[in-house]
């Protein structure tokens, strides 16, 4: 099937009751499926001024540093970020692990912070009586920045990622998940025909893909775990999946973000007695923004090169 739902929902909650706030839940490989149930009885000062003038949402100071909310879409869709400084010059971003629900794209949010503890809300949302556990976040800074396994991804960028945790190399490829290109795929210079095929035909034609941004994460989708390769030429991580894999994370974690699907390939040869391959890309952002592109590479004097390409279908 061509189309694959790919807008995905709700990452992370915890819930708050009085002055106690539950821990995020601590990520692991496979994330529990159950909705906490919130119940908002957590009060405040006073909320955080908004700071809409540098781009941010919100501001507030706590333990010598300084930190503003802000949306991006980096890791998935509407996702709050926090961007902390000690000179309140040059920012550090880290993903909070709230992803803003698809039914309330178009509301704005708020933030308040109190006790080393910040909530995210959308008010308007919960006004309209939808369900609070998929429109109110509260974690302690602590648990934002948490970093278990020292290898530069925190526990809430990993357990978005699928990486381990507690495991600082999660693919084993000597590569800290931190600095690794592809956490999911370690790099392999023994690959097989397909993943050959897949690797050229992705690097030649990556900058015609009209779906995908250099600067957000993307999902690189095969038949199964034993076909993922590293496509170490994107800026941002790439993150080796399965299509069984992309319904857990729309089932157990949900968010939208960019893939691209590597399809079966037919091989013959060209008129000149070389050996083609021919398969289709699939790019994926929405469910209205989709293409599949068909490419034939042929192999001259040992070297895959694309001789064709072509869109065989567009949504």
């Amino acid at each position: 099937m061509k189309y694959v739902t790919l807008i995905l929902m709700v990452l992370l909650f915890s819930g708050c009751n009085g002055e106690e706030v539950e821990s995020v839940k601590q990520p692991t490989k496979q994330p529990v499926k159950e909705d906490v149930k919130i119940e908002v009885s957590y009060s405040f000062d006073k909320e955080v001024q908004p700071m809409k003038e540098s781009g941010f949402d919100y501001g507030f100071e706590a333990d010598g540093k300084e930190y503003k909310t802000f949306i991006s879409n980096r890791f998935g869709t509407n996702d709050i970020w926090l961007a902390w400084s000690t000179d309140g010059k040059s920012y550090n971003a880290l993903f909070t692990g709230c992803t803003l629900r698809f039914e309330a794209w178009s509301e704005a949010y708020t933030a308040a912070y109190k006790d080393g503890k910040i909530v995210i809300s959308y008010e308007k949302a919960i006004n309209r009586g939808q369900d609070e556990a998929h429109t109110r976040f509260v974690a302690s800074l602590a648990e934002i920045e948490r970093d278990s396994d020292s290898d530069g991804l925190t526990d809430l960028v990993e357990y978005r990622f699928g990486t381990d945790a507690n495991e600082p190399d999660t693919d084993k490829d000597g590569i800290k998940d931190g600095e690794d290109g592809n956490p999911l795929a370690a790099a392999n210079d023994n690959l097989r025909e397909e993943q050959e095929v897949w690797k050229v035909a992705f690097e030649q034609h990556r900058d015609k893909l009209e779906y995908l941004a250099r600067d957000e994460l993307l999902i690189a989708v095969f038949d199964s775990e034993t076909d993922y390769l590293e496509l170490s030429t994107w800026p941002m991580p790439v993150l080796s999946s399965t299509e069984d894999d992309l319904e857990r994370y729309r089932t157990d974690i949900g968010f939208g973000t960019r893939c691209v699907f590597f399809k079966e390939i037919t091989y013959s040869k060209s008129i000149d007695g070389n050996r083609t391959a021919t398969f289709e890309i699939q790019e994926f952002y929405m469910p209205l923004q989709a293409r599949g592109i068909k490419i034939t590479l042929e192999k001259r004097d040992g070297k895959w090169i694309i001789v064709k390409s072509e869109i065989e279908w567009q949504a």
